[in-house]
């Protein structure tokens, strides 16, 4: 009995620290600013290559516009900053060359910023962050492992402007 009952319960440990392992940390919009700022500042590769995705309405542009501020004003550091769709001339990719960063912003897919990051720089994205007005933490549980592959950091950011609430994402609560 006692042999069952520690093999039971060595299954159980292993289960949980899979569990744990696999989950993934939301943080606020505030913090998330500040890993992305972190990332491009210890980027080894030039430029770094930042994407963001979220429904419309998140807060990607917001987001995008806070960094590129902090970075110009506190680190004196430049970049270039577009949606992935855009043309590269609209995008201010001729000034590339001296962009210390690059910052997309898509909808929820990673597929056309990761092309944009291999076919201009040879290298993928250094971070793929998603933004959703509220993170509807069971959906995310119930996907976190595609979520861990797709994304590296995931920003909670309710005071996010609701414009137009007809967006619902998979992943966050209906508005």
């Amino acid at each position: 009995m006692r042999i069952w009952f520690r093999k039971k319960m060595q299954h159980i440990l292993k289960a949980q620290k899979l569990i744990t392992s696999m989950q993934i940390e939301i943080i606020s919009f505030e913090d998330g600013l500040a890993k992305i700022v972190d990332k491009i500042l210890t980027a080894k590769r030039k430029p770094a290559v930042i994407s963001i995705h979220g429904f419309p309405n998140s807060g990607k542009t917001e987001l995008i516009k806070r960094v590129s501020i902090k970075l110009a004003k506190e680190h004196k550091i430049y970049g270039a900053r577009g949606m992935s769709g855009d043309s590269l001339d609209k995008m201010g990719f001729y000034s590339c060359a001296q962009a210390q960063y690059i910052l997309l912003e898509d909808m929820i897919f990673t597929d056309a910023c990761d092309e944009i990051s291999q076919k201009l720089f040879g290298h993928k994205q250094d971070l793929t962050a998603y933004i959703a007005q509220k993170v509807d933490e069971k959906k995310l549980a119930a996907n976190c492992e595609k979520f861990k592959q797709e994304y590296g950091l995931i920003i909670n950011n309710p005071n996010a402007k609701n414009k137009n609430s007809q967006y619902c994402a998979d992943f966050a609560k209906p508005l």
